[in-house]
Protein backbone atom coordinates (compact mmCIF):
# COMPACT_ATOMS: atom_id res chain seq x y z
CA UNK A 1 0.00 0.00 0.00
CA UNK A 2 2.73 2.12 0.51
CA UNK A 3 4.52 1.51 -2.31
CA UNK A 4 1.37 2.65 -4.33
CA UNK A 5 1.05 5.38 -2.11
CA UNK A 6 4.64 6.76 -3.15
CA UNK A 7 4.06 6.12 -6.75
CA UNK A 8 1.16 8.34 -6.76
CA UNK A 9 3.02 10.96 -5.31
CA UNK A 10 5.69 10.61 -8.13
CA UNK A 11 3.30 10.30 -11.07
CA UNK A 12 0.76 13.27 -9.90
CA UNK A 13 2.94 15.55 -7.42
CA UNK A 14 2.24 15.75 -4.07
CA UNK A 15 -0.06 18.86 -4.41
CA UNK A 16 -2.06 17.72 -7.04
CA UNK A 17 -3.41 14.71 -4.84
CA UNK A 18 -3.76 16.98 -2.22
CA UNK A 19 -5.78 18.87 -4.10
CA UNK A 20 -8.08 16.90 -5.16
CA UNK A 21 -8.88 15.48 -1.85
CA UNK A 22 -9.18 18.11 -0.11
CA UNK A 23 -12.76 19.56 0.54
CA UNK A 24 -13.92 22.98 -0.41
CA UNK A 25 -13.49 25.63 2.28
CA UNK A 26 -16.17 27.30 3.55
CA UNK A 27 -15.49 30.58 4.99
CA UNK A 28 -16.56 31.76 8.40
CA UNK A 29 -19.16 34.30 7.15
CA UNK A 30 -21.37 31.10 5.15
CA UNK A 31 -21.15 29.38 7.92
CA UNK A 32 -22.01 31.80 10.28
CA UNK A 33 -25.30 32.77 8.02
CA UNK A 34 -26.19 29.10 7.65
CA UNK A 35 -26.12 28.90 11.37
CA UNK A 36 -28.21 32.05 12.47
CA UNK A 37 -30.41 30.94 10.10
CA UNK A 38 -30.88 27.69 11.31
CA UNK A 39 -31.39 29.01 15.12
CA UNK A 40 -33.54 32.03 13.53
CA UNK A 41 -35.97 28.83 12.46
CA UNK A 42 -35.92 26.76 15.78
CA UNK A 43 -36.96 30.23 17.08
CA UNK A 44 -40.40 30.63 14.13
CA UNK A 45 -40.55 26.74 14.89
CA UNK A 46 -40.76 26.80 18.97
CA UNK A 47 -44.68 27.69 19.89
CA UNK A 48 -44.33 27.32 23.83
CA UNK A 49 -41.44 27.89 25.57
CA UNK A 50 -40.96 31.49 25.49
CA UNK A 51 -37.32 30.74 27.03
CA UNK A 52 -36.14 28.34 25.19
CA UNK A 53 -37.53 31.13 22.05
CA UNK A 54 -35.56 33.78 23.17
CA UNK A 55 -32.59 31.96 23.76
CA UNK A 56 -32.81 30.64 19.72
CA UNK A 57 -33.18 34.03 18.79
CA UNK A 58 -30.43 35.29 20.86
CA UNK A 59 -27.93 32.39 19.61
CA UNK A 60 -28.70 33.76 16.16
CA UNK A 61 -28.05 37.83 16.52
CA UNK A 62 -24.47 36.79 18.40
CA UNK A 63 -23.75 34.41 14.55
CA UNK A 64 -25.23 36.95 12.15
CA UNK A 65 -26.90 40.43 13.68
CA UNK A 66 -27.94 41.94 10.30
CA UNK A 67 -31.10 39.83 10.24
CA UNK A 68 -33.72 42.83 10.97
CA UNK A 69 -36.56 40.12 11.86
CA UNK A 70 -34.46 37.95 14.76
CA UNK A 71 -34.22 41.35 16.97
CA UNK A 72 -37.79 41.76 15.83
CA UNK A 73 -39.06 38.68 16.89
CA UNK A 74 -36.92 38.09 20.44
CA UNK A 75 -38.63 41.54 21.14
CA UNK A 76 -42.06 40.09 20.65
CA UNK A 77 -41.30 36.42 22.21
CA UNK A 78 -40.20 38.61 25.34
CA UNK A 79 -43.57 40.97 25.48
CA UNK A 80 -45.57 37.39 26.14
Amino acid sequence: MRSIFTLLLFCLGANQIQAQIAPTPVTPIQDNKTLAKEWFDKGVAEKVDMNKKIAFYTNAIQLDPNIAPTFYNRGWAKNE
